[in-house]
C-alpha cells in the first residue's frame, strides 16, 4: 500500500440459501462487484438448500459456508471482529445479525428481499432455536430491526411495506437490486411469438392465471403466440394438469429449469403481485425481451407501460388476457421497438451502481449516523 492510500473497505455480507433462486445471485453478484471495486468481501452463507454459493470460480471473496445456527453465529462473529465497515444483511437473519454487530461497532444494513403483506408472514431465524420459520408480522422483534442503522428495500414497494407495517418509525430507503450485464445478441422474432414464464414452480407465483389467461385468447391469439414455462418446483403437477384441461398441451410447454430461456423468447410474462423486485424482469431487458407485469408489487417498477412492455391490473377480469392479445398483434416494428427500449431501461439496474449505493450509504452511516439506541 502507497503512502496516502486508504485501506479497503470491508464488507460482511449473509444470506440463507433454502432454494437456488434470484436472491441468492444477487448476494453473489453484488459480493463479486464489491471485490472488483478494491473492497473485501467475506460472505457468510447458510446453506439449508444443499448447494453452495456459485458465482465464477475461483471466488473472489472469502466464503463461509455453515450448516447449523451454531456455525453461522461463530462464523458471523469472526467475519465481523477484523474490523469490517459494513454488514449487509438479510431480513432471514435481521433479528440475529443486528446484535451480533453491536459489539463490532459495524454499521448494519439489513435487506428486505419480500413485501410485508396484510395477515401475512415472513420467513426468518427465530433467535431462540436457530430454525427458520414462517413468521407472522406481530410477531417479529420490532425492536431488533429498529437498531438497524438503515433497512434497504429492493424496491419502493418493499420500503413501503416495512414502514407501513412497522409498529415503530425504522429508518429506511430504497435500493433497487442490480443485475450483472450480459446483454445477448437481439434476434428477430418469428411469425409466431414465443412468451416465457420463468419462475420457481410454486403456487404464490401464480403461474396458473398465465395459464388461463393464454387459454382464454381468442384463435387468432393462440395461432401467433406460444406459452413456455420455465422452472420447477413443486405446482409442476398441478400446473400440468391445468395445461391439460385447458386442452392446451400443443399450446403450452412446461420446460423446466433451464437457463437458456432468452435465447429462445421474444417475450416474458407474470402474474405474481407480490414480487419484492422481479430479478428476472431485468434479465429478459438486458436480452432485448420486453415484459407483461401485474401493476402491483416490485415487478410493476421495472416495466415503463407502453415503452418497455405492458402493465396490466390482476384486479381487472381478462385484463392479462388483453395484454397478452395484444401483444400477439404486435407486428416485428413494434416487437422491436418494445425490446430495445426494454434492452435501454434495463441498463439503469446495472450491479455497478447497485453495488456503488451500497458503499455510499455505509460511508455516510459510518461518518455521521450514531449506532441506533437499544429500545
Amino acid at each position: 500500500m502507497s503512502p496516502g492510500t486508504m485501506p479497503p473497505d470491508r464488507y460482511v455480507l449473509t444470506w440463507v440459501s433454502t432454494a437456488p433462486g434470484g436472491a441468492e445471485r444477487s448476494v453473489a453478484e453484488l459480493a463479486t462487484t464489491l471485490c472488483s471495486g478494491g473492497h473485501q468481501v467475506h460472505v457468510v452463507l447458510w446453506d439449508q438448500a444443499g448447494r453452495t454459493l456459485s458465482p465464477a470460480l475461483p471466488l473472489p471473496f472469502d466464503l463461509t459456508l455453515v450448516t447449523d445456527f451454531a456455525a453461522y453465529r461463530q462464523a458471523l462473529d469472526q467475519a465481523l471482529a477484523p474490523g469490517a465497515m459494513a454488514l449487509i444483511s438479510t431480513h432471514r437473519t435481521a433479528t440475529v445479525d443486528i446484535d451480533a454487530a453491536r459489539p463490532h461497532g459495524v454499521v448494519v444494513l439489513p435487506v428486505l428481499r419480500a413485501l410485508l403483506l396484510d395477515q401475512g408472514r415472513l420467513r426468518m431465524l427465530d433467535p431462540a432455536t436457530g430454525h427458520l420459520r414462517a413468521t407472522p408480522l406481530p410477531q417479529v422483534d420490532w425492536d431488533a430491526w429498529a437498531r438497524a442503522h438503515c433497512w434497504v428495500g429492493v424496491s419502493a414497494a418493499a420500503t413501503r411495506s416495512l414502514t407501513h407495517h412497522a409498529p415503530r418509525p425504522i429508518r429506511a430507503l430504497t435500493i433497487h437490486n442490480g443485475v450483472a450485464a450480459d446483454h445477448l445478441p437481439f434476434s428477430t422474432p418469428g411469425r409466431v411469438r414465443r412468451a416465457a414464464v420463468v419462475a420457481r414452480l410454486e403456487e404464490w407465483k401464480r403461474i396458473d392465471r398465465v395459464i388461463d389467461a393464454y387459454a382464454a385468447l381468442p384463435s387468432w391469439a393462440r395461432d401467433r403466440m406460444r406459452l413456455d414455462v420455465y422452472g420447477d418446483g413443486p405446482a409442476r403437477p398441478a400446473l400440468a394438469d391445468r395445461i391439460d384441461r385447458h386442452g392446451m398441451a400443443g399450446h403450452i410447454t412446461l420446460r423446466g429449469h433451464t437457463g437458456v430461456w432468452r435465447a429462445s423468447s421474444d417475450l416474458l410474462v407474470s402474474a405474481c403481485e407480490v414480487e419484492a423486485f422481479g430479478r428476472v424482469v431485468i434479465e429478459a431487458g438486458m436480452a432485448a425481451i420486453p415484459q407483461i407485469v401485474p401493476d402491483r408489487g416490485g415487478s410493476a417498477e421495472l416495466v415503463m407501460d407502453e415503452i418497455t412492455g405492458l402493465r396490466y391490473d390482476p384486479t381487472v377480469p381478462g385484463a392479462l388476457t388483453e395484454a397478452l392479445a395484444r401483444a400477439a398483434a404486435w407486428d416485428t416494428p413494434a416487437l422491436t421497438h418494445y425490446a430495445w427500449a426494454a434492452r435501454a431501461h434495463a441498463r439503469r439496474f446495472d450491479i455497478t451502481g447497485y453495488a456503488a449505493a451500497y458503499t455510499a450509504l455505509a460511508h455516510d452511516l459510518t461518518a455521521h449516523a450514531a449506532l441506533p439506541a437499544a429500545a
